[in-house]
């Protein structure tokens, strides 16, 4: 489950770079299977969140050329300019990814176009020349997530906004 919520950690990162709206949402999470996993409470901020699942804390602060995530001992941090990803519809964005227990590997995200409900996005984290997870999200005008998908090696995960 640890694992499973650092890929959460990191992919709530990369969506919320500074411009959310800010307020309290709560979500919903399932495993593949589509089977409860209990609820998560993000505190969306203008320069990032704070997040709670289960009594377990991760947070995100952005500054105008980095982003760091932090849960537990876990802290992964890449670079950013200010630039938004949704930019250039069918176009992979790579930034490279270092993470406090020495990995160092890239984020890819690519923006696939509005859908009905916000901006779709596919996202990879490729840590140490391997694929650690992959993910597609939707997030709204606020920039915040509806919904998310998230799978690894180890299962697969989904978020949604109650």
């Amino acid at each position: 489950m640890k694992k499973l919520l650092g890929q959460i950690a990191f992919v709530l990162s990369l969506l919320c770079f500074g411009n959310a709206f800010a307020q309290q949402v709560m979500y919903s999470l399932q495993d593949g299977n589509g089977q409860p996993l209990g609820q998560m409470n993000i505190n969306y901020k203008p320069n990032g969140y704070e997040a709670t699942m289960n009594g377990e804390k991760i947070s995100l602060e952005t500054t105008h050329n980095t982003a760091t995530v932090t849960m537990g001992k876990l802290v992964i941090t890449m670079p950013i300019n200010n630039t938004f990803y949704h930019k250039e519809v069918d176009k992979w964005v790579v930034r490279p990814v270092t993470t406090s227990f020495g990995d160092k590997g890239v984020h890819k995200m690519l923006y696939f176009g509005l859908a009905i409900y916000g901006r779709h996005y596919r996202e990879e984290l490729w840590l140490n020349g391997r694929l650690f997870m992959s993910s597609s999200t939707v997030i709204d005008h606020n920039d915040q997530i509806i919904w998310s998908f998230v799978k690894d090696s180890h299962g697969a995960l989904s978020l949604r906004r109650l």
